[in-house]
């Protein structure tokens, strides 16, 4: 096993979604919008929450996993006026709809397979700019609120 940077990742945005739970085809079958210049993607997945019980015999407290969490990813690019992906991630924050987006990891194992990829429904919580003092330059912060699974997919062999 290799470990990879995250050098060439690249994060996509599509339609809404009319769904909470889609499948991995509903995904595939959707036109993407790359969406440019992405200097951070955030963290993307699950987490547990912890479920305690405190029991009076042994003293001890157990711990369970609850309810699934994928948190919000927060993601940060260069500002791009002229960007198709930006521009639709402003269109679905104002809309507040389910959105679906695609991160594409760069960890394939070696040229013959393609990468992992990351699909998920999200709301754009926010969408700014951060503009900075005379030497930055204007950036996007977006935050995503992930409200269904992600659905990874490992990488495959790719077909000539």
């Amino acid at each position: 096993m290799t470990v990879n940077v995250a050098n060439g990742s690249k994060l996509s945005i599509a339609q809404t979604l009319t769904t909470n739970n889609p499948i991995q085809a509903t995904y595939e079958a959707m036109h993407w919008t790359l969406i440019s210049e992405v200097e951070d993607a955030g963290t993307v997945g699950d987490s547990a929450a912890d479920i305690t019980f405190e029991s009076l015999a042994d003293g001890r407290v157990r711990h369970f996993a609850g309810p699934f969490d994928a948190g919000a990813e927060t993601v940060v690019c260069g500002h791009d006026i002229t960007d198709a992906g930006q521009r639709a991630v402003g269109v679905a924050f104002a809309a507040r709809l389910l959105t679906a987006f695609k991160l594409e990891l760069t960890d394939r194992p070696d040229v013959d397979h393609t990468n992992t990829i990351k699909y998920y429904g999200a709301r754009v919580l926010k969408f700014d700019a951060a503009v900075g003092n005379a030497r930055n330059v204007i950036r996007r912060n977006m935050t995503l609120g992930i409200n269904t699974p992600v659905i990874e997919v490992a990488p495959t062999a790719d077909t000539p």
